[in-house]
């Protein structure tokens, strides 16, 4: 690794990028989103087959919030969720050839987000399955994640107002 990525490396791991490949996405998006603006909560859709206590959504929710809060160093208290039940046979949810069935019990997990560093996707994924199983009994192979990356003029936080270039939100506090 030549020198000037040695140092480089050295002061993004300063601020908390613990990996990175030196490449023009690495400049743009990992640079830019991770040292350059406040980190945001990705907003998080969560599709699945109706039929499930509201105490069981509630438990899908806070585990996919504490995986993001974890995966992602966001702020505690950024959280945007949506939850849409949909009708047995409205969700088609095949296994992409991998050889295995989903059950009755899939969810379908959609994260749109500022560019995130891979280790941190890779982090959520995992997160997601090992704790979805451990606190709501989800079996791994039930669990459907997409990560759709956007730019800081793809949000408004309210008022119709593009936040992350006005200069309006609040500096990171993780609580």
């Amino acid at each position: 690794m030549p020198a000037f990525n040695k140092i480089l490396l050295r002061i993004l791991q300063s601020f908390r990028i613990q990996s990175c490949s030196f490449t023009g996405e690495f400049v743009g998006t990992i640079f830019m989103t991770n040292i350059l603006k406040p980190v945001i909560m990705p907003l998080i859709r969560i599709d699945l087959i109706e039929g499930r206590s509201e105490e069981e959504i509630k438990d899908i929710m806070d585990t996919v919030q504490d995986c993001s809060v974890e995966a992602f160093e966001v702020p505690v208290r950024d959280r945007y969720q949506i939850v849409t039940e949909h009708k047995p046979g409205r969700m088609i949810l095949l296994d992409t050839g991998l050889g295995f069935e989903r059950s009755e019990k899939a969810i379908a997990i959609q994260v749109f987000t500022s560019p995130r560093a891979t280790i941190n996707k890779k982090k959520f994924y995992s997160l997601l399955s090992e704790n979805l199983e451990a606190n709501c009994g989800l079996d791994p192979k039930d669990l459907l994640i997409s990560v759709t990356t956007n730019t800081d003029v793809d949000w408004s936080f309210g008022f119709g107002k593009i936040q992350y270039l006005n200069g309006e939100l609040p500096k990171e506090e993780n609580e």
